[in-house]
């Protein structure tokens, strides 16, 4: 029997209304072809049964959520009964573009970790294929979704949950010891790196935003980042620490070097995408050098932008940065 709706629109249309949400549910029942929902009072939203399943990670209970990927309930049950088959197309395995990894999965926070700052990784690779597509979901489980990205002409892209710099350094080492046959960095590919905003203050915003789009750094950055400038990653000089408080505080254009559209996060969007965990740590640790350099107390706001400044603190700081360094 076809339902007119989708998973999506009745979670819409539920809000915490407890009333709508009993009639809802049992309109899914008599769509649904046999197959069991439940309310979820962690996600606020229907997913179905079977494909909720908890794990414990380091210590911590977590559950796992795939209801995303439902377009509607008999795609669903389609999805299903296919599964198995050899026939089927490892875009079927894919989430669609617009699904968040917190929409799926819980933020992972080492509690060793002092810093307060959590990490997001986009990876996009071309070379799909089933084989390396189910190979990856597998190395990842729990820590990272696989989407489709429309700017690809044959791949994926990996999107983390937020986690703590460790939690990524060990979950990516595993990856890339075990890196998927046929998975390959293209011209069309791009590694993106999300940083926490909330703990930031627009001062350590702005000495970030001046430093990326310095002129005189270019060189610096982009031998860093492993490409060079495009339209996806564009430097503005007016983005400089006096103006980001009254002009750039969410950014209207996300197409560059620190995306700044994301009201929980910053983005960089510069890297070229790795296929070797030295390359993969070369970047991140960059990201990391980028935070700890801007934050309070350790170089003053004149000095933010300048390269011979932050390349100073690489040099005294060194150990932390191995891979950079």
């Amino acid at each position: 029997m076809f339902s007119p709706y989708t998973i999506h629109e009745l979670n819409n249309y539920i809000v915490s209304n407890r009333w709508r949400r009993n009639h809802a549910l049992a309109w899914i029942h008599e769509y649904s072809n046999g197959i069991q929902f439940q309310w979820d009072k962690i996600t606020r939203k229907f997913v179905p049964k079977c494909l909720r399943k908890e794990k414990i990670v380091e210590g911590r209970r977590q559950l796992v959520y795939y209801w995303d990927f439902i377009e509607s309930i008999d795609d669903y049950a389609a999805r299903v009964s296919n599964v198995n088959s050899s026939n089927t197309s490892s875009s079927n395995f894919l989430l669609n573009y617009t699904t968040r990894a917190t929409d799926i999965l819980s933020p992972i926070l080492d509690v060793s970790d002092k810093s307060d700052f959590m990490y997001g990784i986009e990876l996009e690779y071309e070379g799909m294929s089933n084989s390396n597509l189910r190979k990856t979901q597998e190395l990842l489980d729990q820590f990272a979704i696989t989407k489709r990205d429309s700017s690809l002409i044959n791949g994926f892209e990996i999107c983390t949950t937020p986690a703590s710099f460790s939690i990524h350094e060990n979950n990516f080492k595993v990856f890339f010891k075990n890196f998927p046959e046929g998975l390959h960095p293209a011209s069309t590919t791009g590694m993106h790196v999300h940083i926490s905003r909330d703990p930031m203050s627009f001062l350590q915003l702005g000495k970030i935003l001046a430093f990326m789009n310095n002129e005189d750094n270019d060189d610096l950055i982009w031998d860093i980042a492993g490409r060079e400038e495009n339209s996806y990653c564009r430097r503005t000089q007016t983005r400089d620490m006096k103006s980001y408080p009254f002009r750039y505080q969410q950014g209207r254009d996300r197409y560059q070097r620190v995306n700044l559209q994301n009201n929980r996060t910053i983005e960089l969007r510069i890297f070229s995408t790795p296929d070797k965990y030295e390359e993969f740590m070369h970047k991140l640790e960059f990201c990391k050098s980028l935070v700890d350099y801007s934050s309070p107390g350790v170089i003053s706001a004149r000095d933010a932008e300048q390269q011979d400044v932050y390349l100073e603190f690489m040099y005294k700081h060194r150990h932390l940065y191995p891979n950079v360094s």
